[in-house]
């Protein structure tokens, strides 16, 4: 059960407020804070870290193709595949 206060708020902030999803004024306080929270944040940019070293190594991965796969036997190409993803193995290691 939460607490009811009084807030002032700034007819500018109400403005924005009221463009947050939510069918209360406590749901979009709530709404608003969960997406300020600063945990949140760092795990997003944490994933979007991740996730650019995944699309980083796909395309080294892309680059290698570039090689004559002919000249190469099935082991070599597959060693330099795997070398490129060792260097991101963290992404699903965890």
């Amino acid at each position: 059960m939460g607490r009811q206060h009084t807030t002032w708020i700034s007819d500018e902030t109400w403005t924005k407020l009221e463009n947050i999803k939510g069918d209360s004024v406590s749901e979009k306080i709530r709404n608003a804070i969960e997406q300020a929270d600063p945990d949140r944040e760092m795990v997003i940019n944490a994933e979007m870290r991740r996730l650019k070293r995944l699309v980083e190594a796909m395309k080294r991965i892309n680059t290698l193709a570039i090689t004559p796969w002919e000249e190469m036997t099935p082991h070599e190409i597959v060693g330099r595949i795997e070398g490129v993803l060792d260097g991101v193995e963290f992404c699903w290691r965890d």
